[in-house]
């Protein structure tokens, strides 16, 4: 008796069983179906500001295929510091192929360098605050998905605006070392406080070596006469370099460098000749 009520408990617990696990089958061989307006199709903007090439990066991650409609392009509205509300934006088109700005082929974040004079809402030296750019991703079937965002241009890289030195230098016959004033004038859009130092190296051009051991040669804006300086923070930084009459001659590559506190630079170079 109690074998006839075991065995259709048994059966029914198997088909229970098989029931379930063809349910898991096609459930796992079926393709999710993602709910519109469920995600946002464009996940993240990465933007730039390439000061020593003078060009914007801007990328975007982007779905694709999104709610089953595959990708037909992405577009970057840029407004530059005008705001999205500032007046007419630049179209720029941004592309997933390896090059022009993104790096890999097919990895779904459609990228593009752009020339600052490209564009109309361009970047000035000296500008400050927030850039404000779109996304915009079209979709086959005619779908648009579009996402705003604001970014910070942080440092403003320093310049040099004027570097004064002689062309040709005459060396003193014997004696006393001859003192030469060299003067670079440079500016920094978070203020002459940002600037950091400015100097410059020294190398001789007939064997590529490095004078001064390839130390920079630092000059100074506080005004002291000791370094040739004149004036305290006029933005005109001043050295006082001393040539002797055994000094190298021929040509000299003298290199400047003005950097700020995070590290932000620009480089000069001027060519010198030495006579006897």
């Amino acid at each position: 008796m109690y074998r006839h009520l075991y065995i259709p408990e048994f059966m029914g617990m198997m088909r229970n069983c098989m029931l379930l696990t063809t349910v898991l089958w096609w459930l796992s061989c079926t393709t999710p179906v993602q709910v519109p307006d469920q995600a946002d199709p464009v996940e993240r903007i990465d933007f730039s500001y390439l000061q020593e090439e003078g060009k914007i990066y801007i990328g975007a991650l982007v779905k694709n295929p999104f709610n089953g409609d595959a990708i037909r392009n992405v577009v970057a509205a840029w407004f530059g510091t005008s705001g999205l509300d500032g007046g007419t934006a630049d179209s720029v088109f941004l592309g997933d192929i390896g090059a022009d700005g993104d790096i890999l082929y097919g990895d779904q974040l459609h990228a593009k360098k752009v020339k600052i004079s490209s564009v109309r809402n361009s970047i000035n030296y000296g500008s400050t605050g927030k850039i404000y750019l779109k996304i915009v991703a079209h979709y086959e079937g005619g779908v648009s998905h579009e996402l705003a965002d604001s970014f910070s241009l942080g440092n403003i890289y320093p310049r040099f605006l004027m570097i004064d030195t002689p062309e040709t230098l005459q060396l003193p016959d014997s004696g006393l070392a001859k003192l030469i004033t060299v003067r670079a004038q440079a500016e920094d859009a978070n203020g002459l406080d940002d600037i950091q130092w400015v100097g410059f190296t020294s190398k001789r051009l007939s064997d590529n070596m490095m004078l001064n051991q390839g130390n920079y040669i630092y000059m100074v804006d506080t005004g002291d006469t000791t370094y040739g300086d004149k004036t305290k923070g006029d933005g005109i930084f001043t050295a006082l370099v001393s040539f002797p009459y055994n000094a190298s001659t021929g040509e000299l590559e003298w290199r400047f460098r003005v950097q700020d506190w995070k590290g932000g630079f620009d480089v000069s170079t001027k060519v010198v000749v030495v006579e006897k």
